[in-house]
């Protein structure tokens, strides 16, 4: 009778696999720990809008990128200052400058094209790099909740088009025939909508943020707790075996995942946010969304069986 009731318990933990509360049952005679887990979800207010970006520059050469670079960092940071963001929030990361491949890959492309045309150019590959910085920057928030909120992403996102913070439009300082083969094959990619990729993917990530207040997370870790006891519990009761002394209590690393610290892999190698831009920090918790802002508290608590 009691291995049917703890075949039966088994089969109830399994259906329970997609809810927030589960645990782990033993079989009778078999020995081991029972244990119970629960998750608490307390959702916060939003009180910053927060910016992380990348802006980029374009040179002949590694030197003359980063001098690019440079000035457009100042403008950013002006720009930003003119915004209304919080003048102590504006961070850089340390510049990253490579050859620009992707530009290079596309540019073979349109000499290939030109192959065979009446009258064109031997083309010979012009060589570009690429400088980029991170960027980030916070703004407080006026109010924490309405339709108000909903407009500041898209409006802030406008800003960042009309002036240009990411450096889109900086072209290299090229000479003479290399400057007009550059401009025209870029403007035959711009006719044909040419990308590689998502022309989107590294684009600006704007997301709300929420301060965990440390009396919150205290009163969240103590429902959590109480609630994975009490799964405990009911699988002590529908398995038939008894409950001993704790053995153990753990929490489960939460989810608070800037939602940037996978934005833009892969693209030359210069995307990967540094760690200062990617941490996950328990104080701070945010979502793309004003009504996503949750504290998750996972903890599991483990039973000696009797």
């Amino acid at each position: 009778m009691r291995l049917v009731l703890a075949l039966a318990a088994f089969a109830y933990v399994s259906a329970m696999d997609k809810s927030c509360a589960f645990g782990q049952v033993v079989f009778p005679g078999i020995g081991g720990p029972i244990s119970g887990t629960a998750t608490e979800k307390v959702q916060l207010k939003p009180e910053k809008l927060r910016l992380v970006m990348w802006v980029q520059a374009k040179g002949k050469d590694a030197k003359s990128a980063i001098t690019a670079l440079n000035e457009q960092k100042a403008r950013v940071k002006k720009d930003l200052e003119a915004m209304k963001a919080e003048p102590e929030s504006v961070q850089f990361s340390a510049s990253r400058v490579a050859s620009d491949d992707t530009g290079n890959q596309q540019r073979a492309m349109m000499q290939m094209q030109m192959q065979g045309r009446p009258n064109a150019k031997a083309v010979k590959p012009t060589a570009v790099f690429l400088a980029r910085t991170a960027v980030k920057a916070e703004w407080s928030l006026p109010v924490s909740e309405g339709d108000a909120l909903a407009i500041l992403p898209a409006n802030l996102l406008d800003q960042i088009k009309t002036r240009d913070l990411e450096g889109k439009s900086n072209k290299p300082m090229l000479d003479g025939d290399a400057q007009e083969q550059l401009d025209e094959m870029e403007s035959m990619m711009q006719a044909q909508q040419y990308y590689a990729g998502n022309p989107d993917a590294n684009g600006p990530k704007i997301m709300f943020a929420a301060r965990v207040p440390s009396e919150v997370r205290e009163k969240a870790f103590q429902s959590a707790f109480k609630n994975a006891a009490q799964d405990a519990m009911m699988l002590s009761k529908a398995s038939s075996i008894k409950l001993g002394k704790p053995i153990g209590v753990s929490k489960t690393p939460n989810a608070h995942e800037y939602a940037i610290a996978s934005y833009g892999r892969g693209y030359m190698d210069l995307t990967s946010l540094p760690a200062g831009f990617s941490d996950v920090s328990e104080d701070i918790v945010t979502a793309s969304h004003p009504d996503e802002l949750f504290l998750r508290v996972t903890v599991s608590i483990a039973y000696a069986s009797e």
